[in-house]
Formats: structure tokens, sequence, C-alpha cells
């Protein structure tokens, strides 16, 4: 039998993910960001930066999480890695933040 199907509504979203690299000498962070946008009510469009995920590279060999944390608190003191984190996710945010405000004009980007 077939079936008389009907769209009832249609909800437009988009998920991005922006891929960013920082190369800080003998270290280098990779970012993956993740990102919904949606059509908004007050603007053309709203954007969620849900995450941002870290990964590093010691002389170009990716290492583990927890090993270059340890190694950055052994170089740099107690809660500096803390700190450094903090500060990485800031700037790849707003860098890419800024990307999807150029991408998609009219975006009100939050939780920023």
């Amino acid at each position: 039998m077939t079936y008389e199907v009907k769209i009832a509504k249609r909800n437009l979203s988009i998920n991005l993910t922006h891929h960013s690299y920082i190369d800080l000498g003998i270290f280098n962070v990779n970012a993956t960001t993740h990102s919904f946008l949606y059509p908004a009510l007050k603007t053309d469009w709203g954007c969620d930066i849900n995450e941002t995920d870290l990964e590093f590279e010691v002389n170009g060999k990716r290492c583990k999480y927890v090993g270059f944390m340890e190694l950055y608190t052994q170089l740099h003191g107690d809660k500096s890695f803390r700190d450094f984190e903090r500060d990485l996710f800031t700037q790849i945010e707003e860098v890419v933040a800024k990307q999807i405000v150029k991408e998609y004009p009219g975006t009100a980007i939050t939780n920023l």
C-alpha cells in the first residue's frame, strides 16, 4: 500500500565544523570547533558554538592529551595548563565566530 505523505513543517539548521591550526614552535595545536547555525527571530541567523576539541603535537607527532597537559604543567607550573587551554579556546572560538559571520552575514553568535 502506498501512503500519501505530507510535510507538515521544515526546520532549517546547519551543523558547521571548522578545523584550525596554531604553530607554537616546538609544538602545535590542532583544533576542531563544532557549531550549530539556525534561523533566528531578531537576526538572519543565530549560531551556537558548541565545542572545541584540541589535539597537541610535539615535534610533528601527535601526543596524548594527558601527557601534553602533564608536560606543560611540569614546565610552567600548577594551573598553567588550565589558563593556556582557556586562552586557546577563547581565541580559536573568536576566530571561528568571525569566519561564520563573514560566511553568513547577519549572524548573532551566542555563548562567546
